[in-house]
C-alpha cells in the first residue's frame, strides 16, 4: 500500500471547487466542429508540399513523360486518401474519449463524499474510487489497495 498526505485532506471546500472551475472551465474535452470529407481534401491540398507534387506531375504531363506524370499524380491521390482516411479516424477517435469521460465521481467537498458530475471535477479534487469505475480526470494517487488499471481503451489494445 502506497499513502501520501493529501494538501487537502478534507477535499476542496464547495466555494473552492466552484471558483477553480469558473477559473479553468469544465473538467470536458474541447467540442470541435466536424469537418467534411472535403474540407479535409480542402486542407491537405493547401500544403506546400503537396502543392509541389502536384506542379511535378503537370511538369512530367507538359514534358510528354505520361508514365511518369501518372505515377507521381498516383502516389499523390493515395496521400490524400491515406491522408483523409486518418483524419476521419482520429475524430472518431477524439469522440470514443470524451464518451468515456465519467458521468458522476465521488469527490470529497467540505469533508464530505459527494457525488457529482464528472465534468464538475476541478483540480485539487480528491476523487473516490472503486472497483470498475473509470477515472474522471488526470489524478494524483494518495492511497491505494491491491491497485490495477486497464488502459486498453486509451491505449487501443484488445
Amino acid at each position: 500500500m502506497v499513502t501520501t498526505t493529501p494538501a487537502f485532506p478534507s477535499g476542496l471546500t464547495q466555494q473552492q471547487a466552484l471558483a477553480r472551475q469558473q477559473e479553468e472551465g469544465f473538467n470536458a474535452l474541447p467540442q470541435t466542429d466536424r469537418r467534411t470529407l472535403w474540407r479535409i481534401a480542402l486542407e491537405v491540398v493547401r500544403e506546400p508540399m503537396f502543392q509541389l507534387l502536384v506542379g511535378a506531375g503537370v511538369i512530367y504531363l507538359l514534358l510528354g513523360d505520361l508514365g511518369e506524370a501518372l505515377m507521381l499524380l498516383g502516389f499523390v491521390a493515395i496521400t490524400v486518401t491515406i491522408t483523409i482516411v486518418q483524419e476521419k479516424r482520429t475524430e472518431r477517435l477524439l469522440e470514443s474519449l470524451r464518451s468515456l469521460s465519467s458521468p458522476h465521481a465521488l469527490v470529497l467537498r467540505d469533508g464530505q463524499r459527494q457525488r457529482v458530475p464528472g465534468r464538475d471535477v476541478v483540480r485539487g479534487d480528491v476523487i473516490v474510487l472503486s472497483e470498475g469505475e473509470l477515472v474522471p480526470a488526470d489524478a494524483r494517487l494518495f492511497e491505494a489497495r491491491d491497485l490495477l488499471t486497464d488502459e486498453s481503451l486509451l491505449t487501443g489494445e484488445a
